[in-house]
Parts: C-alpha cells; sequence; structure tokens
C-alpha cells in the first residue's frame, strides 16, 4: 500500500477551525506530511487509537545537509502527544516528512498563521 498522505490544516488568525481528523498510518509505508508552512509554525499532533497497547510513532531523519537520525517516542494506551520539528532535520529530498507506526497511530497536522 501507499503512505497515508496528510492533510494539514492551515489556520486563520482570529477564525476558529474544527480540529482536523486524525489519519491512521498506512502499517507497511506510514504517513506523509507536506509542510504548507514555516516549520516554526507546524504543530503534529499524534494520537495512539489503541485503547490496550502501547505505540511508536517514528518521525524518520532527513536528507539534507542538516538530517539527524529518526526522532521515536513510544506513547502509552489512547494517549495523545504534540512536537513541532524543525523540517530541515527531518525533511527528505522531495521536500516531505515521513512518520512510520502502526495502523493504530493517527496523526494530524496544523499550521499556525
Amino acid at each position: 500500500m501507499a503512505a497515508t498522505t496528510i492533510t494539514n490544516l492551515n489556520l486563520t488568525r482570529n477564525a476558529w477551525a474544527d480540529f482536523p481528523t486524525a489519519a491512521a498510518a498506512d502499517a507497511g509505508d506510514g504517513l506523509v506530511i507536506t509542510p504548507t508552512g514555516g516549520d516554526q509554525r507546524m504543530l503534529i499532533y499524534c494520537e495512539n487509537s489503541d485503547a490496550a497497547n502501547a505505540e511508536t510513532v517514528t518521525i524518520k531523519g532527513g536528507q539534507g545537509p542538516l538530517a539527524m537520525g529518526d526522532l521515536t517516542l513510544s506513547f502509552a494506551a489512547g494517549a495523545k502527544k504534540v512536537i513541532n520539528v524543525e523540517s530541515g532535520r527531518y525533511m527528505g529530498a522531495d521536500g516531505k516528512i515521513r512518520l512510520t507506526g502502526s495502523a493504530d497511530v493517527k496523526v494530524a497536522v496544523i499550521f499556525l498563521p
């Protein structure tokens, strides 16, 4: 299967918005984020939809001059976490950020104005 593509929510200042629906990871290919704004304004929301087991989500290391290794989070059953990452460390050569995890890992992305 193909990686799940995340639809970003781009907030507008002083305007209400519904929280985006978190998309489930493809168990084999994970998820793909295409940044639509500055990384300093990107919030990645991760949810473990498994009520009984801990899960792991990994933001894959990038391929540019600022690239770092993978960033992995193990989180408890039912937990919800957020992170802001420097895209230069995790962005692939194609400008996308990739995450891996089981189908119980759900992700949404919000860009602040």
